[in-house]
């Protein structure tokens, strides 16, 4: 069986990137200082950033939006990928130090090249705690720029990751029998969720939950979302492969399954989920614990029904087993900005390992 393994949060690790800083020394007892600590609080998708009013007024707030704050493609209503938070370093009070992500920059001209460190549980346990030092605002700018991809996709991961355990997710959840046996995967889907549906080669699972309104109302709110795994034999050869990750493949799939298994109970004017064709569609190709896949987003709606919302859609190849892999997420939560669920959605898919591979 193929093992995921997820980054450890504990002790010190450092980002290489412009030049990088040398570790702490392994001498220090860092699980007796991390006892110390208090808990890391807030928003998993909040960044915030430690600097000087006039460097962020003057340049470093877009350079850090062009980092972490990429609208999230697909939505009716524009939102972000990570929400920045400024705050002057004689501001940077406990209260402050307590959020789960804080990037502190540092302006100091007798270093001799920029660089970035990070450490995770430095000011508060289950945090990571990232620091930017330059000689001038020019190289930090730089630094940054040139460092863009790694340090998103290690606040990226520390979001999945805690987003994990936060569902649940590091624990085999009352589906995995089924799973194993129809699919011969591990998917941790979370408890919160039930099973609507099953047929001979997909699992539907359904949960309707309610939380506080977002939409300016002081009272709860309900939401529903929905996750489905179909498997489907895979013959195609390398060059056959983009095929399967073409978007008219993967949109004709889509909607396939959802005209039968995600409908209204309605049944004299039916009701059926379909791709929204007047939003755009982003197909993105990626890697899934090292399986060939692709990501689709886009939004939907309810044909015969004032409903709609996004979805994320994964199709992942396993060529040892010659199978293919639909995975499918979505939400309806009219009173809710949807970045947490989509997040659920990809911890979910993330989650999967096989009994054999390659």
């Amino acid at each position: 069986m193929k093992v995921f393994v997820y980054l450890s949060f504990v002790g010190v690790l450092f980002l290489v990137a412009c030049q990088s800083d040398e570790q702490e020394p392994q001498n220090i007892d860092r699980t007796t200082l991390n006892e110390l600590l208090p808990n890391a609080q807030g928003n998993y998708s909040e960044v915030l950033i430690v600097v000087e009013n006039k460097l962020w007024k003057n340049g470093l707030e877009a350079t850090f939006k062009g980092v972490f704050a990429e609208e999230i493609k697909g939505l009716y209503t524009p939102e972000y990928n990570f929400d920045l938070v400024n705050v002057p370093p004689k501001a940077f009070s406990s209260l402050f130090k307590k959020y789960r992500v804080i990037v502190e920059v540092a302006i100091n001209p007798s270093v001799s090249k920029a660089k970035i460190a990070s450490k995770y549980n430095h000011l508060a346990k289950s945090q990571l705690y990232v620091k930017v030092t330059a000689p001038s605002v020019e190289e930090l700018q730089k630094c940054i720029e040139d460092a863009k991809q790694a340090l998103l996709t290690k606040v990226e991961n520390y979001r999945l990751h805690n987003l994990r355990l936060k569902l649940g997710l590091n624990t085999k959840s009352s589906f995995t029998e089924a799973l194993q046996e129809k699919f011969q995967a591990e998917l941790l889907i979370p408890n919160s969720y039930q099973l609507v549906d099953d047929e001979q080669h997909l699992l539907y699972f359904g949960k309707q939950a309610k939380a506080l309104c977002e939409s300016g109302r002081n009272t709860e709110c309900y939401y529903q979302m929905g996750f489905m795994m179909y498997q489907f034999p895979y013959n195609g050869s390398a060059d056959s492969l983009g095929s399967y990750f073409s978007k008219t493949f993967l949109t004709q799939l889509r909607d396939s399954l959802t005209r039968v298994h995600i409908v209204g109970r309605d049944q004299a004017d039916r009701a059926f989920m379909e791709i929204e064709q007047k939003f755009p569609v982003e197909i993105s190709s990626t890697l899934i614990n090292g399986y060939q896949a692709v990501e689709m987003k886009g939004w939907w709606n309810m044909v015969n029904a004032t409903m709609g919302g996004p979805f994320k859609s994964y199709l992942l190849i396993n060529e040892k087993q010659g199978k293919a892999y639909f995975l499918d997420g979505f939400v309806f939560g009219p009173n809710f900005s949807k970045r947490d669920f989509l997040m659920e959605i990809e911890a979910i898919v993330k989650s999967i390992t096989f009994n054999s591979r390659s």
